[in-house]
């Protein structure tokens, strides 16, 4: 709890990096230069470009550095200045022209505290309706257990197989003894198919809350639809047993994120994370066709007041801007 809470104000020192290379969205060629500690990095480049060349342009920033250096670069002829600050910097953006959305946001379900014989859906009618079909096709059958051997048995041939397919090599994964460590008060959905071990979801309960932990298959891909199968039968289950409240867990701030999209169809709401996060910060210096595409197709989410807004792109009079607007919450 320690090291994040130090996340408001650490690191004290950080690094400016010139990034370019052809740009992820429109074509062309983009230019931009970055501030931070490195953290973020590559998820920032990676929102604008197809691949990048990195330049270190200084690094042992302290904080009094930061905004002079930022100042600087934003006049620099470069087409952005991205940056990734501690919480209490964040004071030092630029105050004008610039997008600031947190490095993580939370997604949470919260479950009707009632339901009238009436209420057919727990969740959005599509899923589970979905999930039911897949159901049927497959046979599928879930079950609970905090067996430790199950848990070695999950990690060794479901998670860490799964995880290293599916991210790459340089992908992080514990090694065993520390998955284990914090797997301590989990307990471990299993999903069957036709009698076989096919995925399996850590799962934990805090009194009325359920949360959602890591998932792992035989296969990669996935056996078809087990990761909606199991958090809708878990969700299910855990609502039988008086809870209310869901944690889907931390994913990115971005509508066009795959895991954001795919945990709102279960009615997700996006909300602040547990610990505090780096601000992150697009300020864009020279506007072109190819920038604002990049933009466009990558709605970036920030939290007002614990709502979650969205930054959209405007124009007045053809010169384009960003504005942020409260993102409408999904109904069902």
């Amino acid at each position: 709890m320690l090291r994040k809470l130090a996340q408001l104000a650490g690191p004290l020192a950080a690094v400016s990096v010139r990034l370019s290379g052809p740009a992820r969205f429109g074509g062309g060629e983009l230019s931009a230069a970055y501030v931070g500690n490195g953290t973020n990095l590559s998820y920032l480049g990676g929102l604008f470009f197809e691949h990048v060349t990195a330049e270190t342009l200084a690094s042992g920033l302290h904080p009094v550095q930061v905004r002079s250096t930022l100042t600087r670069l934003a006049s620099s002829g470069l087409d952005l200045v991205l940056s990734e600050l501690p919480a209490l910097w964040a004071p030092l953006l630029p105050r004008t022209g610039t997008i600031r959305f947190p490095a993580w946001v939370r997604q949470e379900i919260d479950l009707p505290r009632h339901r009238s014989p009436a209420d057919v859906w727990l969740l959005p009618r599509a899923v589970e309706r979905e999930c039911d079909r897949l159901i049927r096709r497959h046979r599928y059958v879930m079950d609970l257990t905090s067996d430790s051997e199950a848990m070695q048995l999950f990690f060794r041939n479901f998670y860490r197989p799964y995880v290293r397919s599916r991210f790459g090599a340089g992908s992080f994964v514990d090694d065993e003894g520390g998955f284990m460590k914090r797997s301590r008060g989990y307990r471990l959905a299993r999903l069957h198919a036709d009698g076989q071990w096919a995925a399996g979801l850590l799962v934990k309960r805090r009194g009325g809350s359920l949360r959602l932990g890591r998932f792992g298959a035989a296969s990669d891909p996935a056996p078809p639809g087990s990761s909606e199968v199991l958090d809708t039968l878990v969700i299910r289950r855990a609502y039988s047993e008086g809870v209310r409240h869901i944690v889907m867990g931390d994913t990115r701030p971005c509508l066009a994120d795959g895991v954001l999209r795919y945990k709102a169809r279960f009615g997700a709401q996006i909300r602040p994370t547990l610990f505090p996060q780096p601000t992150l910060s697009v300020h864009v210096t020279r506007w072109s066709e190819t920038v604002a595409v990049c933009i466009k197709n990558q709605p970036l989410v920030a939290l007002r007041s614990d709502e979650a807004h969205v930054w959209q792109l405007g124009a007045i009079e053809g010169a384009p801007f960003v504005e942020l607007k409260l993102l409408a919450r999904d109904r069902r």
